[in-house]
């Protein structure tokens, strides 16, 4: 069995393959610092630990279903537009979050950010088997993975020093606001990848019986698709998957 793609070294060289690493790593720092902190918040603003922990449960949940939903889309749209509501309801719950007096409005932040943070999950594989293919998959994936898991565990760091330091959880928040707002209109991540991810190379007609620029090596047609980047203000649509 052939599989396609680009091999491990050529994937690391593209430019694209560092911008969405670098978008998935904010989303999971982000994401992954506040619902990790949502208990402590709530205890903060005198809450008690019983719903503090009630409240992580059902932000599990919320997690879960981000993850369903946005694999139910991807299989009808194909088209990382479908992700940009789930950044902006991120951006709901963070500014939630730095009002939220009641058990119930800590809940309401809670789960939109980590229904963004499920569907994060699920698209950031799918991106990359579509501009990659899936002969390295595995191995460039797990590096991208690596730095998630770290990044995940420095905005938990850092949300507990921003506490330490200013007494309080709003100032990282509103951070977070703010930049979660730039990647719905922006990047990746957050459901547009028109500004910076190279469109991918078209297919050749079935039948055709060769690719659509003979004169290119294939090895030279695989670099540039992924290495020429676009400043078309249109919305990327991915197409079929192979």
């Amino acid at each position: 069995m052939i599989v396609s793609g680009l091999d491990a070294k050529e994937v690391r060289r593209t430019p694209t393959y560092w911008l969405l690493a670098a978008v998935q790593i904010f989303t999971t720092f982000a994401t992954g610092g506040i619902i990790a902190h949502l208990a402590p918040m709530m205890i903060d603003r005198g809450e008690t630990a019983t719903k503090g922990a009630e409240a992580l449960a059902l932000c599990t949940l919320g997690g879960t279903g981000g993850r369903l939903l946005m694999g139910l889309l991807l299989d009808r749209f194909r088209s990382p537009r479908i992700a940009v509501p789930f950044a902006l309801g991120a951006v709901g719950g963070v500014l939630l979050l730095i009002y939220a007096r009641s058990a119930p409005q800590f809940v309401a932040a809670g789960m939109l950010i980590s229904v963004c943070m499920g569907a994060e999950g699920e698209l950031a594989p799918y991106l990359h088997s579509r501009y990659f293919g899936l002969k390295a998959f595995a191995e460039t994936f797990g590096l991208q993975f690596l730095f998630l898991a770290f990044a995940n565990g420095v905005g938990i760091t850092a949300m507990g020093a921003v506490f330490d330091a200013a007494g309080s959880y709003r100032p990282l928040l509103w951070a977070h606001a703010v930049l979660f707002s730039l990647v719905a209109g922006r990047l990746p991540a957050a459901g547009t990848l028109s500004l910076f991810v190279p469109a991918p190379t078209p297919r050749p007609p079935a039948g055709s019986g060769g690719p659509l620029r003979p004169s290119r090596s294939p090895r030279r047609r695989r670099l540039d698709r992924c290495s020429r980047l676009t400043l078309s203000p249109r919305i990327l649509d991915l197409g079929a998957p192979a």
